[in-house]
């Protein structure tokens, strides 16, 4: 088959259309069966029986096609030259040199030489009839075993390591054919099983359980801690899918973290003995305050940071840094979110906790503008602080160091 492309004649079609896989299972299971041959040959046959299958062999063969053929026979002979043809008692493996030739790849066995025979040598060659000759070999050197009963096993040997790699073979045939007529997907989404998914990306993390299947659709353990998107219409089961989740990592006694705004994941999975709300709307709120997360210095800027958002506008810079500086030396006392809230209500308070430091000067009293921009940004999250349980009211005290 030719291909023309590009205007030049191709010769040769790259990929070949050919079952190459069906093809190499038949070359594998010929090279099983070969060695299994080789392996009866050279272990299982006697000496005798190896010296003597090319004879069995053509013997079997031509004596379909011609009557008769020259041979030349192992012999044995007593000191007084008696000779009759060599049985299977009485030669061992070994190498007896000849007159003429080559060596004979046998040796005389000490059952023959107790019993008188002294000589073992080819006879001269004499004209045989095949049939009768492969009728003698077949009695009394194979013990009536043709030659495919000989070699059986390593036939079915090799028959067998066929037929196990057959199904695989075809099946990959038919897709590698597919692949050939239709294309080979190179990029894009990909419709599959829920079993194919997971084999595809080795799957072993939390899944999602499909309405067509009764296999999770697992995504890889190594990637759960990156994110994952959930998209769909109102009422398409992003909740539900999620509660999947949630029933998995409770199995597991790992944790989970939940921004449950509706409410909806508490009324399914809140556990008291396990599980903390960090809502200061809910009852069951425990106290929290900033100033309980600092276990040195430098974690307060920390803190402010996360509360001051720096805005996009370079010129803003001013008014959003300040406020994070001074936020985090308040944290340094120890307040509770109510001192934070009567601080930021009372500049003199402030001016108080600044004092004699470079803050001082950022809301001096004679930059009225400024100082009124800053105190004014440092009081945006008193409504948050506000809302928070007071120590002395909640229940218990809860610290997001300490449980980490």
């Amino acid at each position: 088959m030719t291909d023309t492309q590009w205007g030049r004649r191709e010769t040769i079609v790259r990929p070949p259309h050919y079952p190459v896989y069906s093809f190499g299972a038949v070359f594998v299971a010929l090279f099983v069966t070969a060695l299994c041959v080789y392996l009866y040959f050279a272990l299982v046959m006697s000496p005798l029986q190896r010296y003597y299958l090319p004879c069995y062999l053509e013997t079997g063969f031509l004596g379909t096609m011609r009557r008769s053929s020259d041979y030349q026979l192992v012999t044995v002979a007593d000191r007084q030259h008696h000779a009759r043809p060599v049985a299977e008692a009485d030669v061992q493996p070994g190498s007896t040199p000849q007159a003429t030739g080559k060596p004979i790849p046998l040796a005389l066995s000490q059952a023959a030489r107790n019993s008188g025979v002294v000589f073992l040598y080819r006879a001269a060659k004499v004209n045989y009839q095949n049939r009768p000759l492969h009728e003698y070999l077949l009695r009394f050197v194979y013990d009536g075993d043709s030659f495919v009963s000989i070699f059986r096993v390593p036939l079915w040997s090799g028959l067998a390591v066929f037929l196990f790699q057959l199904p695989f073979a075809v099946r990959k045939d038919i897709r590698r054919l597919k692949e050939l007529k239709y294309g080979r997907l190179l990029k894009g989404p990909v419709m599959v099983s829920p079993k194919a998914f997971n084999r595809a990306i080795k799957g072993d993390g939390v899944g999602f359980r499909a309405t067509e299947s009764k296999d999770l659709m697992r995504i890889p353990q190594r990637a759960e801690g990156q994110h994952i998107e959930l998209m769909g219409d109102t009422g398409t089961g992003k909740t539900r899918l999620i509660m999947q989740l949630l029933v998995q990592i409770r199995e597991r006694g790992h944790s989970a973290i939940v921004y449950d705004p509706a409410c909806e994941f508490v009324q399914r999975f809140y556990d008291p003995k396990n599980d903390t709300i960090l809502n200061p709307l809910d009852a069951r709120c425990p106290y929290w305050g900033p100033s309980e997360e600092l276990r040195r210095r430098a974690e307060a800027k920390a803190i402010a940071a996360s509360l001051y958002q720096p805005t996009t506008d370079k010129k803003g810079e001013f008014f959003t840094e300040t406020p994070q500086k001074i936020f985090a030396h308040l944290l340094t006392f120890g307040p509770s979110p109510q001192e934070l809230v009567e601080w930021m209500a009372n500049p003199d308070e402030i001016d108080r906790r600044v004092q004699n430091t470079e803050m001082a000067m950022m809301i001096a009293k004679g930059a009225q503008q400024q100082r009124n921009g800053v105190l004014a940004s440092l009081g945006l999250i008193a409504d948050s602080l506000r809302m928070l349980p007071k120590k002395e009211t909640a229940h218990s005290r809860w610290s997001a160091t300490e449980w980490a």
